[in-house]
């Protein structure tokens, strides 16, 4: 009985699936609908606009990111501040951590790309404070 019970809403499924008619010929392709949903490039390097918000403070500056090989580097630049190093920046997938390298200290921005794939928003821990952090590409 217990077969005859599993087997029942196995064949109204494949019932259902073979009375479907096949695609036709001039529906849309799903490669050419997958491309068009397809994010925006996720490579770090150029030049960014970036904002921290400190408390209700936007300090906004501009990040310039370059690539070695594998690696990234760079130089981080608050406006009316001193620059700081980028020391590395890994992407995977939609996520983005960079670690900077200030006069005060480390600084790690821990960041997600936006579906455009021109800018990201996450948060730089810095001197035992998290804030929000934005940028966007140039």
């Amino acid at each position: 009985m217990r077969f005859r019970a599993l087997t029942l809403p196995v064949l109204v499924t494949l019932a259902a699936c073979s009375t479907n008619p096949p695609p036709s010929a001039t529906a849309p392709a799903a490669p050419a609908a997958a491309a068009a949903t397809a994010p925006a490039s996720r490579e770090l390097t150029g030049t960014w606009d970036f904002s921290v918000d400190a408390g209700g403070q936007i300090i906004p500056g501009e990040m310039n990111i370059t690539r070695s090989g594998t690696s990234y580097g760079g130089t981080l630049v608050p406006q009316g501040m001193d620059q700081a190093t980028i020391r590395s920046a890994t992407v995977t997938g939609d996520r983005v951590v960079i670690t900077v390298d200030t006069p005060n200290g480390e600084a790690i921005v821990n960041a997600t790309f936006n579906t455009d794939g021109r800018s990201f928003a996450g948060s730089v821990v810095y001197n035992g404070q998290t804030l929000g952090f934005t940028a966007r590409r140039r």
